[in-house]
């Protein structure tokens, strides 16, 4: 859909503030029942098409035949007559001046001056505001959907969503409201015209028409900026295009950021000004078009062409930010070539192109599009998902190295990347498999044996899943069956060998891709829910192990449906699964929380570990096997003391630990050469190592020994088992910390090494494990601080050495690691502020050797963990961190004279404090040095922070500050009271 809409108010970046988003108006058809609210319906249809075909029912004659409908009817007929009209007189205008007939349409503060476009969600207007006299755009939800509530809830929702995002290249949502029924949302007004009329204008100019599209708001695209007058094949072109893009990509990075998905990504929602500067509207509301009912078959295949291959298979869990990246390089490649890369005319067509058809090579459509931009393009409408570029932020950065003439950092695809991506498409099942049996066995030895063992098994039972599949239910289950042990079960065995990670990450992706099939097969039939659970339970699997924790949590949650579904149809017909369902419940909820606690979503992890308890005491009162109980109430018994120890709740978390461990020995004095027990209580003993490291060092010390005690004897047994590596590195790098703790510092950096050495190999082993990665970012972010501490030593008299350089490599390895995670999972709370974490510590030792670096660092940690300290409020950690950078920041810019920044940078602080006096009171201190520097600064040195330092004082002794008068003696504070009134009487102390 086309939105015009003009730059006459201030960016979303200028600091004006925004208007409250208004609430939602109450619905009168809440109060019907659904026989009701089905009556109103038809009654309203036919109400509108006699509108239309210009033979309208009297509305009070209308009212009065339906009594009991009289407030609803009453209600929503003030609306549909305000649609109608405005319909049928607020047709696009040729000239701005037609306006002023329709001034008087009104719709809450808005006064409507004419139509500007129309699409699947809705129509849009120019409008006024009356009450701050300004030039909007007013989006207004088509009256077809405003029978359904949850549509309404949804465009609230979605406009609030895009209200919250602020950047120079999102159109800013200003409010959104409802008047007679019409629910509407207004923008800032963009003085321009979308992508889409700009396409069809160089088309005509392609083809010698020279027929200017008409544009519903009397603008055109500036000359110089992007021209609708010249060639395509000009250079000129070609990088406003790429400029165009690469802004659109960092409008879209920034919504990725802040959860955001587009979903909608086309020519027609990239809008471009009178400067040329790119806007992107429309955000989140693709979600909601399938059910609006003016959607027109051309808007419907518009959007098809930028759908991902993903949203074209109709699965959904998967368009997420990595789909907006491929609609975003179609956007690109249509603007270079004026053909988008797949033209079927009819849908169903379209979608299959979209799965399974290349495109077209965008320089055989435009020789002068440059190799390296044409890379760009390949990169990002790459069907494979791991195959495109993971972030709008690596394709506006590949588009920013274009422009600058730099190679971009993707790769062309090769021809055994072409002929892999066909044989991915085209191959089945047993081809699958047997390519997978010959890649590993040529991986490692220990792979060969383990494959060939299984081949001609593997080969005679796909052949015969594959030949009944279609025959039965019951095939359709043998078939499942297969894939889990051969794919799901294969892939887990991997996990032990080494060198086979790339094939391991194959199998999963085409065993993920077998899962949805079978899934997708399945889906309404009540006879094969079970079947159906186990399937996204896997599926679910996978994907955390993939890194796709969204995916992931959307399949627990649909697994958990289907359980709990057939346990209550259960009630009236047993089912001999009963046991297996009850068991799996369980093991899904308490995933389900591990994932939400990764994330820092404590409330949720302690719902579903509440969950876990209460399935496992159903599961006690009809499972026999009491080992598989104890196993389950012991998993579950150490993720809440998990949740507790991060909580805070100390003595409440060893409590929980101890009664784990003590089930835990148990177990092992009946099995004692059981690994599997051994590993569970050596975990066990490091999460209690980890709580006593606060205030019982030695008894930290004690369960991590023990903890590695155990480990390594796995480890012996089983060298090759990355779980229980990575477990013993986890180990060594907290070992690393209670000797620097005890200022034990030689034996802290060995432990440290120890951590790096065993990471490293494991990172090498599964180059694609999020896990394994982070923690080697925390062994070389410890091993920097212990450096950093070494070197401030030698600085203080010690012998020189190379600690510092030593330091900034491992910081510097620890950022780059990161960096990859984050671009890799952008909504992690925990990358981000680890990250930032890293990038603080950097930072201090780049001051002297280059400063804007430095603070760069600095600004770059702020954001990421203030961006991590809003996601999860509850993590305490990141509110430390976060207050550490901004004092580091704060001491560099006082250190470079910048006491005015300085200041502001204490006063972000202020807020995370503001019942802590202690705190409080140190960032009054640091207001104070602001105060009376002898520094760059626009106010007078008797005006300059001095009424801040002493609000913040204040506060701080509000809040309960201990010896209040002693610290009143800073002789810093001092200097500030003296500024304040200078015959104070008070001197500073010695």
């Amino acid at each position: 859909m086309n939105h015009v809409i003009a730059n006459d108010q201030p960016s979303p970046s200028s600091g004006v503030p925004r208007e409250e988003v208004a609430t939602l108006a109450a619905n009168p058809l809440d109060a019907l029942t659904p026989q009701q609210q089905e009556q109103l319906s038809k009654i309203l249809e036919t109400y509108l098409d006699d509108l239309e075909q210009g033979r309208p029912s009297d509305p009070e004659t209308l009212i009065q035949r339906h009594a009991e409908l009289a407030e609803p009817l009453r209600w929503y007929l003030r609306g549909l007559d305000f649609v109608h009209q405005a319909t049928a007189d607020l047709g696009p205008k040729e000239h701005p001046d037609d306006a002023g007939s329709v001034g008087h349409n009104e719709l809450g503060d808005f006064e409507i001056l004419r139509e500007v476009g129309r699409g699947g969600m809705g129509v849009v207007y120019e409008a006024r505001q009356k009450s701050l006299g300004r030039r909007v755009a007013l989006k207004v939800l088509p009256f077809a959907a405003v029978l359904d509530r949850r549509q309404i809830i949804r465009f609230k929702n979605e406009a609030q969503a895009a209200a919250q995002l602020h950047h120079p290249h999102i159109v800013p949502v200003h409010s959104v409201g409802c008047d007679r029924g019409v629910h509407y949302y207004s923008m800032q007004f963009i003085d321009g015209q979308a992508l889409d009329r700009a396409i069809e204008q160089l088309r005509n100019l392609r083809d010698g028409t020279g027929e200017n599209v008409a544009n519903p708001s009397g603008s055109t695209i500036p000359n110089g900026v992007f021209s609708t007058q010249h060639s395509v094949r000009s250079q000129s072109h070609i990088n406003s295009v790429a400029e165009l893009i690469r802004q659109a990509a960092t409008a879209i990075e920034h919504a990725h950021e802040f959860g955001v998905v587009h979903r909608d990504i086309k020519p027609s929602n990239l809008l471009i000004d009178q400067q040329g500067k790119l806007w992107v509207t429309d955000f989140g509301l693709a979600r909601c078009q399938n059910s609006i009912t003016i959607t027109m078959t051309g808007d419907l295949l518009g959007t098809i062409r930028y759908m991902s291959p993903e949203a074209a298979a109709g699965r959904g869990s998967l368009v997420d930010h990595i789909s907006d990246v491929y609609s975003l390089g179609v956007t690109l490649y249509e603007l270079l070539t004026l053909e988008p890369p797949h033209t079927a005319t009819d849908r169903v067509t379209l979608l299959d192109q979209i799965q399974r058809q290349q495109p077209e090579r965008p320089r055989r459509l435009n020789p002068s599009i440059p190799i390296d931009l044409e890379t760009i393009v390949l990169k990002a409408i790459q069907k494979p998902r791991d195959d495109r570029y993971q972030s709008a932020a690596a394709m506006a950065e590949d588009l920013a190295r274009f422009l600058a003439g730099k190679p971009p950092l993707a790769k062309r695809p090769s021809a055994i990347d072409h002929l892999s991506q066909w044989a991915t498409r085209h191959r089945n099942l047993v081809a699958s498999i047997v390519g997978v049996l010959i890649l590993t066995s040529l991986a490692a030895g220990t792979a060969t044996m383990l494959l060939s063992k299984e081949k001609s098994r593997t080969e005679a039972a796909l052949k015969t899943a594959e030949s009944n599949f279609e025959q039965s239910q019951l095939n359709l289950q043998t078939a499942i069956d297969v894939v889990d042990r051969f794919g799901m079960r294969l892939a887990t065995k991997l996990a032990g060998v080494p060198g086979t990670e790339t094939v391991r990450q194959a199998i999963m992706q085409e065993t993920l891709a077998d899962y949805q099939s079978f899934a997708d097969q399945m889906d309404g039939d009540a006879s094969m829910r079970f079947a159906l659970a186990l399937c996204n339970t896997q599926m679910a699997s996978m994907h955390r192990q993939l890194g796709r924790f969204p995916e992931s949590v959307d399949c627990y949650q649909t697994a958990i449906q289907l359980y709990q579904d057939l346990l209550d149809a259960d009630e009236q017909d047993p089912d001999p699964n009963r046991a297996r369902i009850v068991h799996d419940l369980a093991v899904c909820h308490n995933n389900l929380g591990e994932l939400a606690f990764q994330q820092g979503d404590f409330p949720t992890a302690e719902t579903e570990y509440q969950h876990v308890q209460n399935v496992i005491d159903k599961l006690g009162e009809e499972e026999k096997d009491e080992t598989q109980i104890k196993h389950l109430r012991i998993a579950a018994l150490v993720n809440v003391g998990n949740l507790e120890r991060a909580a805070g709740k100390t003595a409440q978390s060893r409590r929980t630990y101890e009664q784990a461990i003590e089930m835990q020995s148990a177990l092992l004095n009946v099995d004692p050469d059981n690994l599997q027990y051994q590993r569970e209580l050596a975990v066990s003993y490091a999460q209690l190592s980890f709580l006593f490291a606060g205030n019982d060092l030695d008894a930290a010390d004690r369960y991590n020994r023990l903890a590695i005690g155990l480990h390594k004897t796995i480890v012996k047994d089983r060298p090759h088992d990355l779980a229980a590596l990575s477990e013993l590195a986890t180990c060594y790098n907290h070992r690393g910390a209670i000797f620097n703790r005890r200022g034990r510092t030689a034996e802290a950096l060995q432990a440290y090494q120890d951590a790096i050495d065993v990471q490293q190999t494991l990172v090498l082993r599964a180059p694609t494990s999020p896990r394994f990665k982070e923690q080697l970012a925390v062994a070389h972010n410890n091993m920097g601080q212990v450096l950093l501490a070494l070197d401030n030593a030698s600085a203080n008299g010690s012998s020189a050495d190379n600690s510092s350089a030593d330091a900034v490599t491992h910081f510097e390895k620890a950022e780059s690691l990161l960096t990859e995670l984050v671009d890799t999972s952008p909504l992690s709370p925990h990358y981000r502020a680890q990250l930032g974490g890293v990038l603080s510590n950097l930072a201090p030792l780049l001051e002297k050797s280059d400063s804007e670096r430095a603070r760069k660092h600095y600004h770059d940690a702020i954001e990421h963990q203030t961006w991590a300290s809003e996601k999860a409020p509850q993590i305490q950690d990141f509110r430390v961190w976060l207050s550490a950078s901004f004092v580091k920041y704060g001491r560099f810019l006082r250190r470079q004279g910048q006491y005015d920044l300085a200041a502001e940078v204490a006063l972000r602080r202020r807020p995370l404090w503001i019942d802590d006096p202690n705190h409080l009171y140190r960032v009054a201190l640091e207001l104070a040095e602001s105060a009376i520097g002898d520094g760059d600064s626009s106010l007078p040195l008797n005006q300059r922070w001095v009424n801040t330092t002493l609000e913040t004082w204040q506060m701080a002794v509000e809040s309960g500050l201990a010896d209040v008068e002693t610290k009143r003696q800073d002789p810093t504070l001092q200097k500030v009271i003296r500024l304040a009134d200078p015959f104070t009487s008070v001197e500073p102390s010695e």
